[in-house]
């Protein structure tokens, strides 16, 4: 007669469709139990589950033995093996005396639907910051204009700072030719991650 088993792999399965916790979580539990439980009998400790049964450690004695193969005499070191006793309510159950409950398959989650929704969140946070990235980099038509009036005009007016990029003011460089009078440079904002560097005209071209 064969009979069927079930391996710890498959132990853990059934325990995570009858609990609220992830398959990872039930995995961790059934280690640090048997674990406990075989530290707790190997110190010489008995572990008893009332209704269950008790494990416990049995001391052997040296002694005289027979070889199974060959029949004969061997001599038996002493030596210490576990063993467990079955309980009253676990007796009756395996004997047919009483009955458990039926099980109550647990309500599962649509799959997927955690990860969509996360996805989703995630997508929406990511257009509002490239929204915002872009309305920071658009420059109004007014701004546009008084930048141009003031470069046909030669006046210098220095760009607003933001508040991710702040402005520092520069000494403006001029450049000087034969015969040509100081000409300094127009304003030019160097903008990187986290600096801006305005170059701003502070003299002004000798007198003829």
């Amino acid at each position: 007669m064969e009979v069927s088993g079930v391996n710890k792999s498959e132990l853990i399965d059934a325990v995570t469709d009858r609990v609220a916790v992830d398959r990872k979580t039930v995995t961790s539990a059934v280690d640090v139990l048997l674990e406990t439980v075989t530290r707790t009998v190997a110190n010489g400790e008995r572990v008893v589950l009332t209704g269950f049964g008790s494990f416990e450690k049995k001391d052997k004695p040296a002694r005289t033995g027979r070889n199974p193969t060959t029949g004969a005499t061997i001599r038996l070191k002493k030596t210490s093996v576990p063993r467990f006793k079955a309980g009253a309510g676990f007796s009756d159950v395996v004997s047919g005396a009483k009955k458990l409950p039926k099980i109550q398959a647990k309500a599962k989650p649509a799959a997927g639907t955690a990860r969509t929704t996360a996805r989703a969140a995630a997508g929406s946070a990511a257009g509002a910051a490239g929204t915002a990235g872009v309305a920071r980099r658009t420059v109004p038509a007014a701004t546009w204009a008084a930048r141009s009036g003031a470069r046909s005009t030669g006046s210098a007016t220095s760009p607003p700072a933001t508040r991710s990029s702040p402005a520092v003011a520069v000494p403006a460089i001029g450049v000087v030719g034969a015969g040509l009078p100081l000409q300094p440079f127009l304003p030019v904002a160097y903008r990187r991650p986290s600096v801006s560097v305005v170059l701003r005209p502070q003299c002004t071209a000798p007198e003829a």
